[in-house]
C-alpha cells in the first residue's frame, strides 16, 4: 500500500486538480449517507451524525457531476429518511456502480482519538467474475478486495495533500486547500454497510465526534465543502486509474 501511494504521489506537495477522467466515458458512483430518519447515528450535545453525513454526500455529488460529465452520481438517500444496509447494498447494485462510498462519522471511545479513516472490508480477493464461486450473497465485496484497498489508498492520500484550491471556491478557495483534520490511516475492519454491495467499497469516517476538534470541525461548512472537495479529487483519480 505504501510503495503505491509513494508511486502515484510522492511528497505531499500541492497537487492540481483532475482533469475530466476521460472522452466518451460514463459510470455510475453510489454515495451513501449513512444513518438517517429515527437511526441518528451519533448524537454529540444534538449534532447528528446522519445531518452530517448528508451534507457531506451532498457535496460530493455535485462536485463530481460538476466537474466530470461521464459520472453520473446518486445518493442511495437525499433526505432524512432511513434505509437498511441490506437496502442500499441493492440499490447500489441495481445501479451497476462503478464504486461505493458510505459516509459516516465515528464515535470512539477514546476522545483523544483524532481525525479521519478510511475502512475496506476485511477478508482476501478472490477470483474474479469470470471464476466466480457460489456466495452467500452478503460476501460478494470480496471480489472487490483489492481495488476496494486501491480506493481507500486513493482517498486517504487525497485528504492528505495539499491541492491547489478549488476553482470557482471564490472566498472558500484557500479554505479548500487542505483538510483541517488529522489523518488516522486507512484499515480493514468488518463492515455490515458494505455486505451485498457488489462493486469497490469504502467507508469513509470523517472524524470523531467524541473529540472537540473534530466535532468543531465537522459542524462547520466550510470543512465538509473542503472534505468533499479532496474525496471527489480521490473518486476522479480512482476512475482515470481504473479506466
Amino acid at each position: 500500500m505504501a510503495v503505491i501511494a509513494a508511486m502515484l504521489f510522492g511528497t505531499r506537495d500541492t497537487m492540481p486538480p483532475e482533469a475530466d477522467i476521460a472522452q466518451n466515458t460514463s459510470y455510475t458512483v453510489v454515495i451513501d449517507p449513512a444513518h438517517g430518519g429515527g437511526d441518528w447515528g451519533v448524537n454529540v450535545h444534538g449534532i447528528m451524525e446522519k445531518d452530517i453525513n448528508l451534507k457531506a454526500a451532498k457535496l460530493i455529488k455535485l462536485k463530481l457531476e460538476k466537474a466530470n460529465a461521464g459520472i453520473t452520481v446518486v445518493l442511495t438517500r437525499d433526505n432524512d429518511s432511513f434505509l437498511t444496509d441490506a437496502a442500499r447494498a441493492g440499490f447500489a447494485n441495481s445501479k451497476k456502480a462503478s464504486l461505493f462510498i458510505s459516509i459516516h462519522c465515528d464515535y470512539s471511545a477514546n476522545p483523544q482519538a483524532e481525525g479521519y479513516k478510511v475502512y475496506y472490508s476485511a477478508g482476501d480477493n478472490i477470483a474474479g467474475p469470470a471464476g466466480r464461486e457460489v456466495l452467500d450473497w452478503t460476501r460478494v465485496q470480496l471480489y472487490h478486495i483489492g481495488e476496494s484497498m486501491k480506493l481507500a489508498a486513493f482517498i486517504s492520500q487525497y485528504m492528505q495533500a495539499s491541492l491547489i484550491p478549488e476553482s470557482g471556491a471564490g472566498a472558500n478557495a484557500e479554505a479548500n486547500s487542505a483538510v483541517a483534520g488529522k489523518y488516522r490511516k486507512e484499515q480493514s475492519a468488518a463492515l455490515a454497510s458494505l455486505e451485498g454491495v457488489d462493486m469497490p467499497a469504502v467507508v469513509v469516517e470523517l472524524g470523531n465526534l467524541n473529540n472537540s476538534n473534530d466535532l468543531s470541525y465537522l459542524k462547520d461548512e466550510k470543512t465538509l465543502n473542503t472534505m468533499a472537495y479532496h474525496i471527489k479529487e480521490a473518486i476522479s483519480y480512482f476512475l482515470k486509474d481504473k479506466k
